[in-house]
């Protein structure tokens, strides 16, 4: 359904953004914009966006795969765009290989990282649990819970992919979220729509980690426009695009 904001662009203080810690782990609220807006996916894996800025010619990236790939398929469906999907680990790679896509999705195992090469991952610690994460601040790469997969920066992966835009972004990185902002803010291509699912309250990850982050992406020209119910996935738009 589309949400169509009654107010233009404003701009929201830190004290009145930063909620309670009563209302669990979602700590920012969004902002209003002039766009309508558009939640795609599925209830485990949907994302809100902004329709408007997307079409057949867009650049989409979608890093963090899992076994969920409603999102994509459904920018796919809706827009006519490709979808370049990344995810370098290996529950990911045997289930894409079981699926039918269709030609515009096209996955790479490869992950996303503040630097290139072989990144030690931790597997998930619960049987049936898909999501590998970042290894003890991604500085070990020994034990029986750990898997080495390949990385690169995002600046790396535009560079190979011939791309010097990305329209819109999509990161579920588990952890490596935070490092990768710094680095893209640093070096660039920014994307135009970035949406980024913050893993504050997990794997030793805390708040306030997240809300410096939020703070270099509003500072680097991007407002926060939508915020998930359970308070972990956000969606950002430069404002010189609205």
């Amino acid at each position: 359904m589309l949400n169509v904001a009654k107010k233009v662009l404003h701009s929201v203080g830190p004290l009145h953004r930063a909620l309670s810690r009563s209302r669990g782990t979602r700590i920012h609220s969004p902002v209003a914009i002039s766009r309508p807006t558009l939640r795609l996916g599925s209830d485990y894996g949907g994302w809100v966006v902004v329709p408007a800025l997307l079409n057949a010619d867009s650049v989409v990236y979608g890093v963090g795969v899992g076994e969920d790939i409603s999102f994509d398929l459904a920018l796919i469906e809706r827009f006519g765009c490709r979808v370049d999907a990344f995810d370098p680990t290996p529950i990911c790679g045997q289930w894409i290989a079981g699926q039918s896509l269709p030609e515009k999705f096209a996955f790479h195992a490869i992950g996303l990282s503040p630097e290139d090469g072989e990144i030690p991952f931790k597997k998930p610690a619960t049987d049936g649990h898909v999501s590998f994460s970042m290894a003890n601040g991604g500085s070990s790469s020994s034990g029986d819970d750990i898997v080495l997969c390949p990385a690169r920066r995002f600046s790396t992966i535009a560079r190979d992919l011939g791309h010097t835009r990305v329209d819109l972004l999509k990161m579920d990185i588990e952890g490596f979220e935070y490092g990768v902002i710094d680095d893209m803010i640093a070096t660039g291509p920014l994307p135009t729509q970035w949406l980024i699912e913050f893993h504050h309250t997990m794997y030793g990850h805390k708040a306030q980690e997240t809300l410096d982050a939020v703070a270099k992406i509003e500072a680097a020209g991007y407002v926060l426009f939508a915020v998930s119910n359970v308070g972990h996935e956000y969606s950002f738009v430069r404002k010189n695009a609205l």
